[in-house]
């Protein structure tokens, strides 16, 4: 009888932790490689940065009140970057580097929170976890641009803490009650700054499940909309009065677009996510082919991702269907993630934190739909820190998850020069 030979557990050990030491390092790097683009960044205002500082001037001379409110220009998202710039710049002058590594510098609040939830949680390892969000190439975007969506992300990242821990097991009496309190505060911030956030308020009433902490609910959900009431109120919409123009409509296309440019992500930072039976894979295959097919011969969707790119290196001219076959696969891509989603809530169908997680994260993706005037990935980036929590559970740390994360880095460098150098949204 032929000895099948085994490599030793301690093997198996070491080389796991070799592979958590490469992303350690890999991610240190990447923060460095960050703050470097950062400081050499172009020493002008860019993309959307000349809006919120036209509003910040307002916001000098009028102060957060009625008039300001009802007077923001050229800004959908509500008054929270001004608040926060005209903190920030309490402390030095806010210019178009220094704004940036503001952004930058709460996007390590927010990896830092995020490391506290997965802390929380007992995952393996919290900290290798939290560094993947350096892996989504939008997230480059928006930590080296000065854009308003990491200012929410981080107050909502740090509600959503503040409320796991009030009705956590730990947490009883006066305690859980205060953390439900600030918890909501923060989340009421965050739809200040991110009208998206108002997903969480329709996803919370599941954890109504968990016994015991109805009060702490209630009072969480009250904190979180009493002041979205007020200046939604007064504007008459989620938008301010002089924005509200782009809100009306709904774009279905661009849902399955943010499903598709998730999907890629989810592949990225947590391939083990997508690994199902062999059978889903040629129902994926067939759904993204007739996708293709359809947006072929009917032209629904136009779109051609990475533009920069396609431009220079003449794509469209080489590939003329390039434009309705990129976004067939992209669509095809969003349809097999949402198979091996739900296969994944089936799986941890007993889980409710899991369940409540993944669904706050896949509600936030789902209002893209609500963004008529133009699509872009970050829109997409912003549920990304509340997905990796159910995520946390399938990442590896192998050497193809290394790889795969430093392909993530590499398009997060790409996009965040692009913007600096084409000023593409």
């Amino acid at each position: 009888m032929q000895r099948i030979k085994t490599k030793p557990a301690r093997y198996k050990m070491e080389k796991s932790m070799t592979a958590k030491r490469l992303n350690i390092w890999c991610a240190s790097c990447a923060l460095i490689v960050l703050f470097t683009m950062i400081f050499f960044s172009p020493n002008q205002y860019i993309s959307d940065e000349p809006f919120y500082i036209n509003n910040l001037a307002l916001f000098g001379n009028l102060g957060l009140g009625k008039d300001f409110l009802l007077h923001m220009t050229h800004q959908s998202p509500g008054p929270l970057y001004q608040v926060v710039l005209a903190s920030f710049g309490t402390l030095c002058p806010v210019t178009p580097v220094s704004m940036r590594f503001l952004n930058g510098l709460l996007f390590l609040l927010l990896t830092g929170i995020t490391y506290l939830f997965f802390k929380n949680r007992k995952e393996e390892d919290p900290a290798g976890a939290a560094l993947i969000l350096l892996s989504v190439p939008p997230l480059w975007g928006l930590a080296g641009v000065g854009l308003s969506e990491l200012p929410a992300m981080m107050f909502f990242s740090l509600g959503l803490f503040l409320f796991y821990k009030s009705i956590s097991k730990e947490s009883n009496g006066f305690a859980s009650y205060l953390l439900a309190l600030l918890g909501g505060f923060c989340i009421s911030l965050a739809i200040m700054g991110r009208a998206q956030f108002l997903m969480l308020l329709v996803t919370t009433p599941l954890l109504f499940l968990v016994k015991g902490k109805f009060k702490e609910i209630i009072l969480f959900l009250v904190a979180a909309a009493a002041i979205p009431l007020y200046v939604f109120g007064l504007w008459k919409g989620l938008m301010p009065p002089a924005a509200q123009h782009i809100q009306r409509g709904t774009v279905y296309m661009h849902g399955f677009l943010a499903l598709g440019y998730l999907a890629i992500i989810t592949l990225i930072i947590c391939h083990r996510w997508l690994l199902l039976p062999r059978r889903f894979y040629y129902l994926g295959i067939v759904l993204t082919v007739c996708a293709c097919v359809v947006n072929i011969l009917g032209h629904f969707i136009a779109y051609e991702p990475l533009q920069t790119v396609v431009h220079r290196l003449q794509i469209s001219e080489l590939m003329p269907g390039y434009k309705y076959v990129a976004p067939g696969m992209i669509v095809g891509a969003g349809s097999f993630f949402l198979i091996a989603s739900c296969y994944r809530i089936w799986e941890n169908r007993s889980d409710i934190w899991f369940v409540f997680f993944f669904l706050t994260g896949l509600a936030l993706v789902a209002t893209s739909i609500k963004i008529t005037w133009v699509f872009s990935s970050r829109y997409v980036a912003q549920a990304i820190p509340v997905l990796l929590i159910p995520y946390a559970r399938y990442i590896s740390n192998n050497y193809i998850s290394w790889l795969l994360r430093i392909a993530g880095i590499a398009f997060g460098i790409a996009g965040l020069w692009s913007y600096y150098h084409y000023r593409i949204l």
